[in-house]
């Protein structure tokens, strides 16, 4: 009899440590998207990333730049900033398990929408505002 009270009790106890509401759910990996960026300097784009598993406990991440002076990242929203002309590699690792993705951002001048040779033009209305008094000239002679 006094057996098998100290294993009942010993049975409820190992019992209610399976069953425990809340117990964690670790990460088992992470994904970034894009994983490759191309952004005129002075654009923005977001990048998006996702912590696997969706009920995993803790999703908290570290975010790292290979070079904040082309592409800064604000880690709240995940917007990239193009800055300056260069590349820069954007990495996230999640705080548990420690698991990375990457994002390869290249930020080139911004185009100035002319291609000569066999391309097409576009002008936005500052490149009017600034032909305009040059076409009147070339119209005068």
């Amino acid at each position: 009899m006094k057996y098998s009270r100290i294993f009942a009790i010993i049975l409820a106890v190992l019992l209610a440590g399976c069953f425990q509401a809340g117990a964690s759910v670790p990460v088992t990996g992470i994904t970034i998207s894009p994983t490759s960026l191309s952004l005129e300097r002075g654009t923005t784009a977001i990048i998006t990333i996702t912590v696997h598993p969706e009920n995993a406990t803790n999703k908290g991440t570290f975010w790292s730049l290979s070079n904040t002076s082309v592409a800064p990242v604000r880690a709240s929203d995940g917007m990239v900033g193009g800055l300056s002309e260069g590349r820069a590699v954007i990495t996230v690792r999640t705080e548990d398990g420690g698991y990375t993705a990457s994002c390869d951002v290249t930020v080139t001048s911004p185009s100035l929408g002319c291609s000569v040779g066999g391309g097409s033009a576009l002008f936005g209305a500052a490149s009017l505002v600034l032909l305009a008094p040059l076409a009147l000239l070339a119209l005068r002679k």
